[in-house]
This record gives C-alpha cells, structure tokens and sequence, in this order.
C-alpha cells in the first residue's frame, strides 16, 4: 500500500509570482504604480486613467502614465496590453509626451560662448 502525501502549500511571494509570470508580474507592477502616481498627482481616478475618456486631462493623464512605462524599458506591446491600447496608440502617447518633455528642459547648451561679456559689463582693458 503506497502513501500519498499531500503537498505542503507554497506560501504566494513575489519570488514566486515571478518565477510563475515571469516578468509581466514585474512590467505590470510597475505599469500600476505609474498609473497611481498620475491618479494621486491629478485627483483622476484609476479606472478613468485605464477608461476609454478622452477628456483632456484624463488623456494627458493616461498618456504621461504610458510614456513613464515606456521609459521604464516596458515594451509598446507590452504596455498597450497594460492600458487596453494598440502600439500604435502607445507610440503616439508616448512621442506626445516626450516631446513636452524636450520643451520644457532647458537647453544644455549655452546661447553664447561662455567667454562672451554678460550684457551691461564692458571688456575693455583699462575702463
């Protein structure tokens, strides 16, 4: 007569939902974080973010939430999954934001030579 044993439960962690999901798990973590922090920032709630709204504020909102996943080196694939969006969407969403981005960071180089006179200072030898 053979014994059967019942198998001890394996406690849920998140080593184990990795090893399971592999890194989705990780991607979508990160994806509902981005999208609690714009809920927080703006007062939109999640679902609204994750809806179909396409009220300004909702969509600037779910658009800065996909750029930051992007920027987290989550596929476009990955993250339409995440949003219910094609790539298409995503890449756009994400170009929308990364160029407001680009405007709003000052321009690193100087707009003239650092040896130039600052206005109202004369480099006359002497004066």
């Amino acid at each position: 007569m053979k014994i059967r044993r019942t198998p001890t439960p394996t406690p849920v962690t998140p080593g184990l939902v990795r090893a399971v999901f592999g890194r989705a798990a990780d991607e979508t973590k990160v994806m509902q974080t981005h999208v609690q922090a714009m809920a927080e920032i703006t007062g939109i709630s999640v679902d609204d973010i994750l809806g179909p709204s396409r009220r300004a504020p909702v969509v600037l909102a779910r658009h800065v939430a996909i750029y930051l996943s992007c920027e987290s080196g989550i596929s476009r694939s990955g993250v339409g999954r995440f949003f219910d969006r094609d790539h298409t969407s995503v890449l756009g969403a994400y170009k929308k934001i990364a160029g407001m981005v680009a405007a709003a960071t000052p321009d690193p180089s100087p707009k003239q030579p650092l040896s130039a006179p600052l206005s109202g200072q004369t480099t006359s030898a002497g004066t």
